[in-house]
């Protein structure tokens, strides 16, 4: 899922699915392109940034996402992620992309 426009403090985006993997990027400042995933870490305070030349970072204060079951909650205070007047775009992939799926016979 892609989708743009969550601006507020500790906003929740709703994706419909777990997210397996997610990316997340400011549109108004340059900003980190900041990736999470729940595959090396349950930790969500740990990040990868895809326009650095860095290893895994770790700020579970200012990074922290939550990933629920049918979306994500930003808790930390970046502004690589969260911040008031800004404008973030995300890419969001699924954890379980075809647990629900009925494979057409609907």
């Amino acid at each position: 899922m892609i989708g743009s426009d969550f601006e507020n403090t500790s906003p929740f985006v709703h994706t419909g699915f777990r997210p397996g993997w997610l990316m997340i990027k400011s549109i108004d400042n340059f900003r980190e392109w900041v990736i999470y995933d729940n595959k090396r870490t349950p930790d969500n305070g740990v990040y990868l940034t895809a326009n650095q030349n860095v290893v895994e970072q770790t700020d579970a204060t200012n990074h922290d996402i939550s990933f629920l079951s049918n979306g994500f909650k930003i808790r930390g205070g970046s502004g690589d992620i969260n911040t008031t007047g800004e404008s973030y775009i995300y890419m969001a992939f699924a954890d379980q992309p075809f647990k629900f799926a009925n494979g057409g016979t609907e």
